[in-house]
């Protein structure tokens, strides 16, 4: 399955990145892939703490990306 995502990647950016380079980012045990959102909030503490946001916010519902709204995460 990760060959055929590769592939997919790879085409959709027009070939700049080789299929073998998307499989050895997908192999990365580092990285995880997933649908629920994950260290968001981890970022906005420290945009915060830098200046870059006024507010922490304290949950995930409280940034303004409709798309994660009710998504759950952190």
């Amino acid at each position: 399955m990760r060959a055929e995502v590769a592939k997919i990647l790879s085409q959709i950016d027009g070939g700049k990145v080789s299929v073998a380079q998307y499989q050895k980012w997908l192999k990365n045990k580092a990285v995880a892939y997933g649908t629920e959102p994950k260290a968001f909030l981890k970022y906005a503490a420290f945009m915060h703490e830098i200046g870059m946001l006024n507010k922490q916010p304290k949950s995930i519902d409280e940034l303004i990306l409709p798309t994660l709204q009710g998504a759950g995460g952190d």
